[in-house]
C-alpha cells in the first residue's frame, strides 16, 4: 500500500481551524450491542454557563413510520444526573431503532447540548461484521495522532476492541497499545518522527475459543 506522508503542522492547524467553526455539538455511539447503546459527546469547554450535569433522553422509532409526523415522545434514560460524557443506554430491544439526546443542566435550566442521534441495536443475526479500520482524523501536535475508532458492534458482553500498533512497515510486529477501546475520536501520542506507522483494531471474543479477529489497518502514515 502507498504510504501517507503526513505534515503534522499543517494538519494541527486544520484541525484547531474545523474546531473554531464547528456548530453545535456532536452526539456518537460508542458501542452497539443487542440492547444497550454507549453514548459519547465533548463535554463543555469554555461556555458562559457552567454545566451542573448531563440528562440522555431517548425515544423508540417505529419501525416503517415517517416518525417525523407523530413521534413518541422523549423519556428521560436515568433520574440522576450524568456528571461524565459517556452512559451506556441498557434495556432497549434488539434489532430495534432509537432516537437519542443529550441536555445539559445549567443554574438556567437545561437546555438542548447534542444533535439528535438515531441508532440501530445489533441482532443476532447481523454477525459477522468486519472489523473496520480507524479513521486518521489529523495530528494534536507532532507526536500525537487523533483518530477516529468505528463503533463497536456486539452481542455478547464478553466481546471487546483494542488497537494495536505497528512501526515500520510490513516488516514490523504488531504491539498492542489500548486493551479496550470504544468508538469515537481518541489521541495516541509518543509517535517517533520520521517514522512509518500504522494502526489496527482487533477483536476478542472471551467467552469462545476463537483467535482474536484483527481488522483492517489505516494506510502506513509517514510523520515528518
Amino acid at each position: 500500500r502507498a504510504v501517507v506522508a503526513l505534515l503534522c503542522a499543517s494538519i494541527a492547524l486544520a484541525a484547531a481551524a474545523d474546531t473554531e467553526s464547528s456548530v453545535g455539538v456532536r452526539l456518537t455511539a460508542a458501542s452497539a450491542s443487542c440492547n444497550s447503546i454507549t453514548l459519547r459527546w465533548p463535554a463543555a469547554v469554555g461556555s458562559a454557563l457552567s454545566v451542573l450535569e448531563y440528562g440522555v433522553w431517548f425515544r423508540a422509532v417505529e419501525s416503517g413510520s415517517a416518525d417525523a409526523n407523530e413521534p413518541m415522545p422523549m423519556q428521560r434514560y436515568a433520574a440522576e444526573g450524568l456528571a461524565e460524557s459517556l452512559v451506556e443506554v441498557g434495556g432497549l430491544k434488539a434489532g430495534a431503532r432509537y432516537a437519542f439526546e443529550v441536555r445539559a443542566r445549567t443554574s438556567e435550566g437545561w437546555h438542548m447540548y447534542t444533535d439528535s442521534l438515531y441508532e440501530t441495536t445489533m441482532a443476532p443475526s447481523d454477525f459477522p461484521l468486519p472489523i473496520l479500520a480507524p479513521e486518521v482524523r489529523g495530528f494534536v501536535d507532532c507526536s500525537t495522532i487523533r483518530l477516529s475508532l468505528p463503533t463497536l458492534r456486539f452481542c455478547h458482553a464478553s466481546t471487546h476492541i483494542a488497537l494495536e500498533y505497528r512501526r515500520g512497515g510490513p516488516d514490523g510486529d504488531w504491539q498492542m497499545m489500548r486493551e479496550r477501546v470504544l468508538g469515537g475520536d481518541i489521541e495516541v501520542g509518543g509517535l517517533q518522527a520520521d517514522a512509518v506507522h500504522e494502526f489496527r483494531l482487533v477483536g476478542f471474543e472471551q467467552a469462545t475459543e476463537a483467535r482474536p479477529a484483527a481488522g483492517s489497518s489505516t494506510p502506513p502514515i509517514l510523520t515528518d
